[in-house]
């Protein structure tokens, strides 16, 4: 099922226990606890990263997580 988020909804999908829709139930539908995109987003800060989303209404979320490069010097040899 492609719903994708309102944009109003956007700036707080992030935050803990948050969810679009507080009027589903989990006996209609099991949604989630609202925590995983502020656990996923918590991650992405510890590693440096950037997490982004895109959606839109009525076509689907996409979700990037975008992670930097580790530099890695030459191994030495004695």
């Amino acid at each position: 099922m492609a719903s994708g988020i309102a944009p109003e909804h956007l700036p707080l999908i992030f935050e803990r226990f948050y969810r679009a829709d507080p009027g589903r139930t989990r006996g209609e539908d099991p949604g989630g606890t609202g925590l995983g995109l502020s656990i996923a987003k918590w991650i992405a800060d510890c590693h440096a990263a950037r997490i982004e989303v895109s959606s839109l209404p009525g076509r689907g979320t996409t979700v990037q997580v975008r992670l930097s490069l580790l530099e890695v010097s030459e191994p030495r040899v004695s």
